[in-house]
């Protein structure tokens, strides 16, 4: 589950001054792979990628009596070194 969030966000198409301020509790998931290449012993240089996306949440805008619905998803790539004090 995730917590989606809009805060003060303006919707200048109803009006001016129009904001939308609301949250939506939806279902998240998160799917991930990565590499590691041994660079020295106990040393490796880590590349990993994730997708993180939720369902549709749906926020309620203040000044007119409709729902809005948005989606949110992101794309992430990591690069890092991993150090092991027990190297094998």
């Amino acid at each position: 589950m995730a917590q989606v969030s809009l805060n003060d966000v303006e919707v200048p198409a109803i009006g001016p001054g129009t904001f939308v301020d609301d949250s939506d509790w939806v279902f998240a998931y998160q799917l991930g792979g990565g590499i590691a290449f041994q660079v020295a012993p106990g040393v490796d240089v880590t590349a990993e990628y994730r997708y993180f996306g939720t369902d549709d949440p749906e926020f309620e805008l203040e000044a007119a009596p409709v729902d809005a619905e948005y989606e949110y998803s992101s794309h992430s790539v990591l690069f890092g070194i991993r150090y092991s004090f027990n190297p094998s």
